[in-house]
């Protein structure tokens, strides 16, 4: 089923990471996350969901990124709370419908 929304923390967007939706029979499907806090998933599994938010691999990224540029120019992303990266442990659910756009 095909899946779009945007990912949101306190209001702004989450603009790098990954978006996760977990089925009860283990089947998953991830999306990258871009501008805006959007994504968009051709291939997401219908019904009942389990959603994750991962900006966690982030973290090495952007220490790399202010050791080349010595501090300077970090465009820097929002970070979302480690405790919503697993589809099971986030709180986060959502009943999944061909078209239906989601904010998360």
């Amino acid at each position: 089923v095909e899946v779009s929304g945007t990912v949101t923390l306190a209001g702004k967007p989450v603009e790098a990471g990954l978006v996760t939706f977990l089925t009860d029979d283990g089947k998953t499907a991830s999306a990258e996350l871009q501008e805006g806090g959007k994504f968009s998933l051709p291939n997401a599994p219908a019904g009942k969901v389990y959603i994750g938010v991962n900006t966690q691999m982030l973290r090495g990224q952007e220490r790399l990124n202010s050791k080349q540029t010595k501090g300077k120019d970090r465009g820097g992303h929002l970070e979302v709370p480690a405790r919503y990266a697993d589809p099971k442990s986030s709180g986060l659910t959502e009943v999944i419908e061909a078209g239906k756009d989601l904010d998360i």
